[in-house]
């Protein structure tokens, strides 16, 4: 770690005083300076300053849990906390993201109007890059009788940043960029042109956006952008209420200039910096620094703060990135590191998950997934089996992000009472509502962690997985993002990550179960545990076998994909609302997935499976008619009529089914006279 770095963070935590902060604030600067690899001694001699809560040896277990980028808390969450606190030396100069070069404008040997706008120039432009600037101004009055003033012309276009330095080295900066009223000021546009115009068409290089806010003060703007870590290429006070911050873009084209505008006004709305919507396009006006505007002056106040680059911002952004980068494990040598290995993490479910690990339950519309995910979480509370396999008894928290809160808590006490649980079955499960609203995957794990940690959980539940999915749902890239999003809130709660995610559009019964789930396979293949479900073609004998008197009850076939334990076969389970229940005798095995076919398969093949798929059903039916006869006349023949009137069918149905029905035989004994008789 640099030395500079260290000094600052100390500094930071001599502004911060332990006894004022909660649990959750003490615990995320332990995180923070474990993610910017600062020695322990610190968090533990900071924390020695609360004697009345000190714990020996609470921070040394603590620190040893915390994964390289807990939670996402770095270094910048402490630098915020001290700056909350306001005393002592840490302050908005802190050697954190944004290091301005001044707060109050340049030094005085510096700080002549000309003087700012060659330093303005410099950071933005080449000396041989044309530029746009406006002297000329118009009144415009509104209605509640104040004027403002605008450009009244698109201003000089023809004159290269070198012409105008040179310029401002030998006169005056109304000389050199020519008159301009002053109750005005002037205006300068933040990227460089083609000489020719001053329209967006004539911009020659997509560098700079403008981020600026007529909302809150100049001073609490400043503060946001500082904060964000902006790469900002300069920050001008407008004269006005506003500070304009042109930031670093570095587009290619015009279509990524506004996706990357996009992201950044994003962002800042998010931070509650309300940006004006209106600067979106590359030509756009900002203030010219140095100018007069009524009795202030457009005034420089900072050039290259915050990150370097674009890039570096993004990745800013995103610690999981930032962490893949810079906390690399060390690399060992399989000989001996064999000697120590670590015991494997304990079963969550049996034979499907372990404790830490991450599933993907998947599945077409109306499966009951959300259920199935509440039955889970009902059966880790209470310890009891799951789909016929047994879980360990833990605490849950289960994510609620698609419907209202009411349904969702109806929703448990529905699977509760089917179950035949206590209220006490509730006791172990946590619900956290967020439906309504919105946040960035990496804001929401954030928030996951911070409220989630030292609660003990065994298993986080997401529901569902869609509504985490702000970027795109086909690229790898995006979904590997989220994948590690999944794996930093698991690692820093010591808790498993079950999700739920719906199928593709059409046909699934011909696909890998790995290819069913939505969007990009990397969703798919990156949980350690993959249930999927597909609904089985079910007539309706076997819907009568089954018994249930709600016509609704379907059948789903789950395929399991383990990387921890050995494949399973085939789980067959009836949906009968609002519980999953095994197939238990066994029906359902000969039943085939709807559309399990791909298209190009479809008639002849199909039919034909279907035609032999009832065959066999109604041949079962048949076979346990006749046991019921068979008891009824105490293990003597019975009349083919019998049968018949029992079934329902007609005589030659019944005939051809009986034929076919394992362990029964028909004799005629004449003509019309037909009996039937069990084998053997």
């Amino acid at each position: 770690m640099e030395r500079t770095m260290l000094e600052s963070l100390a500094q930071a935590l001599d502004a911060i005083d332990p006894s004022l902060c909660d649990y959750g604030a003490w615990l995320r600067i332990g995180m923070g300076l474990h993610a910017e690899q600062a020695p322990f001694e610190l968090w533990d001699a900071w924390s020695r300053r609360d004697v009345a809560r000190y714990r020996q040896g609470e921070c040394a277990r603590k620190w040893a849990g915390f994964s390289p980028v807990a939670g996402g808390v770095t270094g910048a969450t402490i630098f915020a906390l001290a700056r909350k606190a306001k005393r002592g030396p840490a302050s908005d100069k802190m050697c954190n993201a944004f290091e301005t070069k001044c707060t109050t404008g340049l030094p005085d040997t510096e700080g002549t109007p000309e003087a700012q706008l060659r330093t303005y120039l410099s950071a933005l432009f080449r000396h041989d890059e044309f530029i746009g600037y406006v002297c000329d101004s118009r009144p415009v009055r509104f209605r509640d009788g104040t004027v403002k003033y605008r450009p009244a012309s698109c201003g000089v276009t023809s004159s290269t940043a070198g012409d105008l330095m040179r310029r401002l080295a030998s006169s005056s900066l109304e000389e050199a960029v020519g008159a301009y009223d002053a109750r005005a000021g002037a205006w300068i546009r933040i990227n460089p042109l083609d000489g020719k115009g001053a329209r967006d068409a004539n911009v020659s290089a997509f560098r700079h956006a403008l981020v600026e806010s007529d909302e809150g003060s100049a001073e609490r703007q400043l503060s946001t952008i500082e904060n964000l870590g902006l790469p900002v290429a300069a920050v001008v006070h407008s004269g006005g209420k506003s500070v304009h911050a042109v930031v670093k873009i570095d587009a290619r084209t015009a279509e990524e200039y506004r996706t990357r505008v996009a992201t950044l006004y994003d962002t800042c709305v998010k931070a509650g910096l309300a940006v004006d919507q209106q600067n979106r396009n590359p030509s756009r006006l900002s203030r010219l620094p140095g100018a007069k505007r009524g009795d202030r002056q457009q005034t420089l106040i900072c050039v290259d703060g915050g990150c370097p680059s674009w890039d570096d911002w993004i990745l800013s952004q995103n610690p999981v990135r930032k962490a893949s980068r810079t906390s690399f494990p060390p690399i060992e040598q399989a000989r001996h590191a064999v000697h120590d290995i670590p015991p494997l993490s304990p079963p969550l479910i049996e034979g499907v998950l372990r404790q830490g690990h991450k599933m993907l339950l998947a599945g077409p519309s109306k499966a009951g997934k959300s259920f199935a995910l509440i039955e889970l979480c009902m059966a880790l509370s209470t310890g009891t089996a799951w789909l016929g396999a047994s879980c360990a008894r833990g605490r849950v928290l289960y994510v609620n992000l698609e419907v209202d809160r009411a349904s969702c808590l109806h929703r448990m006490e529905e699977v509760r009472r089917a179950n035949g649980f206590e209220d006490d079955a509730l006791d172990g499960i946590d619900v956290w509502n967020l439906r309504g609203r919105s946040y960035a995957p990496h804001e929401l794990i954030h928030a996951l962690v911070e409220r989630a940690a030292g609660n003990g959980y065994c298993a986080v539940v997401i529901d569902p997985l869609y509504k985490l999915l702000t970027g795109d749902e086909n690229s790898a890239h995006d979904m590997a993002d989220l994948c590690s999003l999944f794996d930093r809130a698991s690692s820093a709660l010591g808790a498993a990550i079950v999700c739920c995610h719906h199928h593709s559009k059409g046909s699934q019964g011909w696909k890998a179960a790995a290819d069913r789930a939505s969007g990009s396979g990397v969703l798919a293949r990156d949980a350690d545990a993959l249930l999927d479900l597909l609904e089985l073609d079910i007539p309706d004998e076997i819907r009568r076998m089954h018994g249930t008197g709600n016509r609704e009850a379907t059948a789903w076939r789950i395929e399991s994909t383990l990387r921890e334990f050995p494949a399973h076969p085939p789980l067959n389970v009836w949906f009968d609302h609002p519980l999953h229940r095994l197939d238990e005798s066994g029906e359902l095995a000969a039943c085939l997935p709807k559309e399990s076919l791909p298209p190009h398969y479809k008639g002849g093949r199909s039919t034909k499976a279907r035609h032999e798929r009832e065959n066999e059903t109604k041949a079962r039916e048949v076979a346990r008619v006749c046991e019921q006869l068979h008891a009824e006349k105490n293990g003597e023949p019975f009349m083919i009529g019998d049968l018949i009137s029992r079934l329902g069918w007609s005589r030659n149905t019944v005939k051809k089914h009986l034929d076919a029905a394992e362990g029964w035989k028909r004799i005629e004994l004449n003509e019309n006279t037909t009996i039937v008789q069990k084998c053997g």
